[in-house]
């Protein structure tokens, strides 16, 4: 996204006085942007009455660097998946998590393992899952969401 358009979607925000969360991602991987912390400074900087920015990340581009910036920026909410293992976490993300958490006590950090076998929504059929011989007879809802 163009960040000219970025900023026209904050300021349609500020005019439609929005009041809510907003949610860095849809089928891609948010810290691939690097971009991303200017997104959240603008959006922050808008002063909207946000119940909380949030971004949900795939956790082998982690850094506590990245983790400070992003939480120093704005960013109230982070999702952490770890793909490394699907019964034993990561001990590096383990430890920049808890980093994390001793820097910034009030920030919401999440952590979960994934499963990298596990069947994920295949939006246009761009997630790298196995093909499903079902035939599914009724609407797409993604539109609508």
């Amino acid at each position: 996204m163009p960040k000219e358009c970025h900023r026209i979607i904050i300021d349609e925000l500020v005019e439609l006085n929005f009041r809510g969360g907003v949610q860095y991602y849809i089928n891609n991987e948010p810290l691939m942007d690097n971009r991303l912390i200017d997104f959240i400074r603008d959006l922050k900087s808008k002063k909207l009455d946000l119940t909380f920015i949030n971004i949900q990340i795939n956790g082998n581009l982690l850094t506590f660097e990245k983790g400070v910036a992003f939480f120093e920026n704005g960013l109230d909410w982070l999702v952490v998946n770890d793909y490394s293992s699907y019964k034993k976490p990561s001990k590096r993300l383990i430890r920049i998590i808890e980093q994390l958490h001793k820097r910034f006590p009030e920030k919401r950090i999440d952590f979960s393992l994934r499963n990298s076998h596990e069947a994920i929504a295949n939006r246009a059929g761009l997630a790298p899952n196995k093909p499903m011989n079902i035939h599914i007879r009724a609407p797409c809802t993604y539109p609508f969401r």
